[in-house]
């Protein structure tokens, strides 16, 4: 998986060695990897705060 620092660089200083197609599925792996550690904290998150709602509600 490329960092989005070095889809840039390879963008910027040689395009012609990368092909538009690698780009983009270079920029697709980034993506979707970012939104996977997004949801997952989110979810996380979510999990956390109804785990510490329980106890609350029963008392």
């Amino acid at each position: 998986m490329k960092t989005i620092r070095e889809i840039i660089y390879l963008m910027f200083t040689d395009p012609l060695s990368q092909s538009p197609a690698v780009l983009q599925k270079a920029a697709i792996e980034w993506s979707t990897g970012y939104s996977f550690r997004v949801a997952g904290a989110f979810l996380a998150t979510v999990s956390a705060l109804i785990a510490l709602s329980k106890p609350r509600n029963r008392s």
